[in-house]
């Protein structure tokens, strides 16, 4: 279980310490004044959320590093992946969409042509991505089945899904 910034306050109490002055406590307790941490303090912040998967933390960060530099793409790739991760994917297209539209960096783009060949069964103009063809005739399977083309054949797909389903 994590344990939030007051509960963490209460255990160092009862310890005799009397406050913590660590880099994430402080974020903590002020994360609207970010611009008093420099960016590798904001990016070691960043890295432990995400390493322990406190994505609305890692969000709140990542707001942060935008807040000092708008335009770093690895920051705006990292703010739609983290909304992504956390369910949302409409709302991570958008942000690589409005990403894409301010900057020029190539993941983003890669992340936005990933989107509309795999999920939206658009072939891209950007980058030579297989092309996926929705194949349904897996028995027990109630959606579409997309098999890259480049990648294996519909004999070999039907094998491996039955392979999976049987284990």
């Amino acid at each position: 279980k994590e344990v939030d910034l007051e509960e963490r306050t209460e255990l160092l109490d009862e310890k005799g310490i009397i406050g913590c002055d660590c880099l994430r406590c402080r974020f903590e307790r002020n994360p609207d004044k970010a611009d008093r941490y420099t960016r590798g303090e904001l990016d070691c912040l960043l890295g432990l959320a995400r390493s322990q998967e406190r994505y609305v933390d890692a969000y709140n960060i990542v707001q942060a590093v935008l807040r000092l530099e708008p335009n770093d793409g690895a920051a705006l790739l990292l703010q739609s992946r983290i909304v992504g991760w956390q369910g949302d994917f409409e709302e991570r297209e958008k942000h690589l969409e409005e990403a894409a539209t301010k900057v020029e960096y190539v993941p983003i783009n890669d992340a936005l042509d990933e989107i509309n060949a795999y999920y939206r069964h658009e072939k891209s103009d950007a980058h030579s991505i297989p092309s996926m063809e929705p194949w349904t005739t897996v028995e027990g399977i109630e959606n579409d089945v997309f098999v890259g083309t480049d990648i294996l054949d519909a004999d070999e797909c039907e094998k491996m899904v039955d392979l999976a389903e049987r284990f």
